[in-house]
């Protein structure tokens, strides 16, 4: 029932309130339980009716939780403690290519991660943060934002 609704979401005809859908949020956390074979599979076919049964073609824009992994069935999740305290940019990076590299497999497009939140308190969401020291942020977020592009892009082109 709910992913024929995402089908019709697709294509416009799931009410006559609004028109085709432009993407899905953490769609295969939410809905696709059998792992990132058949999150890809429904990925393909919702672009699918996305590009061939609307009028504009417009491609789906999926988007997905990779805070600390990425936020499906099937995806690898990462303790996070470890990489925040240590100063590893590298092991950084690698984490973060391998959660680009999942989540670009399953047809993401964007995964949300980074909360760069400087506080000396434990208002806010500052527990999914890094740190409170702006230096070691800057140099963490440097490192997830380059190994993200890098493997999201290499993923989709080659």
């Amino acid at each position: 029932m709910q992913m024929e609704g995402c089908r019709k979401f697709t294509r416009g005809d799931h009410n006559d309130q609004i028109g085709p859908g432009g993407g899905f949020f953490t769609l295969a956390d939410r809905l696709v339980y059998e792992g990132t074979r058949k999150q890809a599979e429904f990925f393909n076919e919702l672009q699918e009716i996305a590009t061939k049964e609307t009028r504009l073609g417009i491609p789906l824009l999926q988007i997905e939780e990779g805070t600390h992994g990425l936020m499906c069935a099937g995806g690898t999740i990462f303790l996070r403690s470890g990489h925040r305290s240590n100063w590893d940019l590298s092991l950084v990076s690698r984490i973060y290519r391998a959660i680009a590299k999942e989540g670009r497999a399953t047809g993401t497009h964007m995964l949300c991660t980074i909360v760069i939140e400087l506080t000396g308190t434990a208002i806010g969401r500052n527990q999914e943060g890094y740190s409170e020291d702006p230096f070691i942020c800057s140099k963490i977020a440097g490192s997830i934002v380059a190994a993200m592009q890098v493997m999201m892009f290499r993923a989709k082109t080659g």
